[in-house]
């Protein structure tokens, strides 16, 4: 069975339609029957449900030990500062990616202006700046 997530397409003959944006959820047959077909679709709904995952905040060098340290699989840091534009324009993108990634990859924000040592550790040339870690070290 595949499970596939997609935007609605526009109905050109329903125009009031048009703007709706939602996610359509389509469910091809299984090769191992119907039972298997739901299990599929209740584990998908779980799982987007249960996705509600939140950007980590890291303010210092300690924490950002610690958040490393906990996520040895992987994890995505972005060092950013307030006062920055492309920096607040970056917020709901990371809002969206910890909730995609949720328990694959955690995300976390630093503030770059409150944690330098963090920003100097990383080698933060600009912001936002994003890092991917594992095991660890970090990879611009």
């Amino acid at each position: 069975a595949v499970l596939m997530a997609a935007p609605a397409t526009s109905d050109s003959r329903h125009p009031r339609r048009a703007h709706r944006s939602r996610t359509v959820l389509k469910l091809r047959a299984s090769p191992f029957g119907e039972l298997h077909s739901c299990l599929l679709l209740l584990l998908a709904i779980a799982s987007r449900s249960a996705a509600a995952a939140t950007v980590a905040s890291v303010s210092s060098s300690l924490e950002y030990d610690t958040f490393s340290s906990a996520h040895p699989q992987g994890a995505m840091v972005a060092v950013i500062a307030p006062w920055c534009g492309h920096s607040r324009a970056l917020r709901p993108e990371l809002e969206a990616a910890a909730e995609a990634l949720a328990g694959a990859v955690a995300v976390a924000s630093v503030d770059g202006t409150v944690a330098e040592d963090v920003a100097t550790k990383l080698d933060v040339k600009g912001y936002p700046s994003i890092f991917f870690l594992r095991d660890g070290e970090a990879d611009e």
